[in-house]
């Protein structure tokens, strides 16, 4: 049986498997996150997650006969008191129950991305409880400040990032979402970078991943060891928040964005986290408990979401078509900020 551990703040998980490839993808996806390996080959029991995953068929008829609680297009989630059941339409399976969670599936991809996803899920779970909060952009440090680029999905974020790190000065917090904190200060949440396109040729081969996935067309995955000096580790105060828009034409600019205007992105990205994958089939075991508890983050959210914007400077990027000139234009903007 193989075995990792990871810590997302003070959250242990223990994963293990006899399948040594599904280990491998997950201590890469959340390399960042990894414990160190002990001389104990036993994984560790004091964990607040234990994942276990089997490249198996998975059998259906173990499941008792109940109603569906709710359908996504990944999974149909069933309930049974304290155990839930997801079925991935008859490809795979996962059964969380209070003392561990496994999954069943012949597909090594598909097995690795409900683990994936279901990690995701359960530490933004656990970091909402805490005050923290997952922002859905891109971060990176200069000099001792945090720079914020929010913009939708497939407005050349991962782009962005991968070239401006490998430049002087910076470092990376996150390519999609770092996490902010209650006072508005900015914590590193790096994963792995992903391309829709080949990656760049002059990356070998042994970082890079090719992983199939449930809902999207395959996508090429930069493993972070590859990023390993360029990775920011400490928790940053706010520099410059950068609110990207899209532009039909060629030029790029960078202009000051009004407070209220900001908080309205932010409303966006942080308190609601379009864009940021929550795992609602995992969220709430109750209507009722749902309701408070969602009540309750909100709240949190939007508490963190007023410091940010207190602490930060908000500008607007207006951001055209050339990518190249996007990136330098963001790359002198920043470098006049901290001179």
């Amino acid at each position: 049986m193989h075995h990792c551990d990871l810590d997302f703040y003070g959250y242990r998980i223990a994963i293990e498997s006899p399948n040594e490839k599904l280990l491998d993808h997950l201590s890469r996806d959340f390399a960042f996150f990894r414990v160190a390996e002990s001389v104990d080959p036993e994984p560790s029991r004091e964990s607040d997650l234990r994942l276990v995953g089997h490249h198996v068929e998975p059998d259906y008829s173990t499941i008792p006969d109940m109603p569906v609680t709710s359908i996504s297009p990944r999974n149909l989630l069933f309930r049974d008191g304290d155990t839930s059941y997801l079925d991935y339409f008859g490809r795979g399976l996962l059964i969380e129950r209070p003392e561990q969670t496994e999954a069943y599936t012949c597909d090594i991809d598909m097995l690795r991305e409900i683990f994936y996803l279901y990690i995701l899920s359960k530490v933004g779970l656990y970091l909402d409880r805490g005050g923290l909060h997952r922002l859905h952009a891109a971060a990176f440090s200069f000099g001792d400040r945090a720079m914020v680029l929010m913009c939708p999905s497939g407005s050349g974020k991962s782009t962005t990032t991968f070239n401006l790190i490998q430049r002087e000065g910076y470092r990376m917090l996150s390519e999609d979402s770092p996490v902010i904190t209650s006072q508005g200060d900015i914590l590193p949440f790096p994963l792995c970078l992903g391309c829709k396109s080949d990656p760049p040729s002059d990356i070998p081969g042994e970082y890079i991943r090719r992983v199939n996935r449930m809902e999207f067309a395959p996508k090429y995955l930069i493993d972070l060891d590859y990023f390993r000096d360029k990775l920011e580790s400490r928790r940053l105060q706010p520099g410059p928040l950068i609110v990207g828009l899209r532009h039909s034409g060629q030029t790029s600019s960078i202009e000051p964005l009004s407070k209220p205007a900001f908080f309205r992105a932010l409303m966006r990205d942080l308190v609601v986290g379009i864009g940021i994958y929550q795992g609602v089939e995992f969220l709430f075991q109750s209507k009722i408990y749902g309701l408070v508890r969602h009540a309750l983050v909100m709240a949190s959210r939007t508490r963190a979401a007023l410091s940010l914007a207190r602490r930060g400077d908000p500008y607007l990027f207006r951001m055209g078509r050339d990518i190249s000139k996007n990136i330098e234009t963001l790359d002198q903007f920043i470098r006049s900020q901290e001179a």
